[in-house]
């Protein structure tokens, strides 16, 4: 069959703008899943609804199309009546199911509960464990400033011992120089009392011998003792010279 090409109108009928809305909003509000029943149901009562919208508008055509919707309705309401039992099944089926839901959630529900109670638990563990380890860091800090202070203290005592070292060396080398100088006193004194006993000796023996440095000595200060004759000093000049010389031997 040839299909007859009707001419095209410029606008749109009103009905037909009517329609065409409705379904357009009416299906915006229903899901558009092609395996749900319940979806499939409410877009075929949609569906429905226009074309009782349409029939009105086609007086001629109107009773034949009543007729056709009524057929279908009819046969979508044996093909309802016969669901209804299975229906029911599936109902209880359902029931059972959500039954089995909501003990699975109730029992989900609880484990959560006693997960988040142990968590929470764990939570204030860490809490306290953070707080300790706060203070033992405090601790360290104050132990390590007292300590720093200690080393300061010692390293300050440090470079004062050390200038007592190099004081008591300075000190140490002067009094070893000057007990070098208290030797060499003491040879000069033990030598020049020597000489003078020598001295006092050959006085009293009437033998005088005059301490001279020999010029060829070199400067080393020995000395070499040259024998005179004895003057005619009187006695007791002697005598008062052996006592002064007695009394400063120097």
């Amino acid at each position: 069959l040839v299909p007859l090409k009707l001419p095209r109108p410029k606008s749109k009928p009103k009905a037909l703008v009517e329609m065409e809305s409705y379904v357009e909003n009416e299906l915006k509000l229903i899901s558009d899943s092609t395996t749900d029943l319940s979806s499939r149901y409410s877009r075929l009562n949609v569906f429905r609804q226009a074309f009782h919208m349409f029939t009105p508008t086609v007086k001629a055509y109107g009773p034949i199309l009543d007729r056709i919707i009524s057929e279908y309705e009819s046969f979508i309401r044996l093909l309802e009546t016969r669901m209804e039992t299975p229906g029911k099944e599936k109902r209880e089926i359902a029931k059972k199911f959500e039954a089995e839901v909501e003990l699975m959630q109730s029992h989900m529900q609880h484990q959560l509960q006693s997960k988040h109670e142990e968590l929470a638990k764990r939570q204030a563990a860490l809490d306290e464990r953070e707080r300790a380890v706060d203070s033992d860091i405090e601790k360290t800090k104050l132990e390590n400033e007292r300590l720093m202070g200690d080393i300061n203290r010692l390293h300050e005592q440090n470079l004062t011992f050390a200038n007592n070292v190099v004081d008591y060396r300075f000190q140490n080398q002067k009094v070893e120089r000057e007990l070098k100088e208290a030797e060499q006193h003491e040879r000069n004194y033990r030598k020049l009392h020597l000489e003078h006993q020598m001295l006092l000796e050959s006085i009293a023996s009437g033998v005088v011998t005059t301490p001279l440095v020999a010029p060829n000595t070199g400067g080393n200060g020995s000395s070499v003792f040259l024998t005179q004759p004895p003057t005619s000093a009187p006695t007791d000049l002697a005598s008062s010279g052996n006592e002064d010389l007695k009394l400063n031997p120097t």
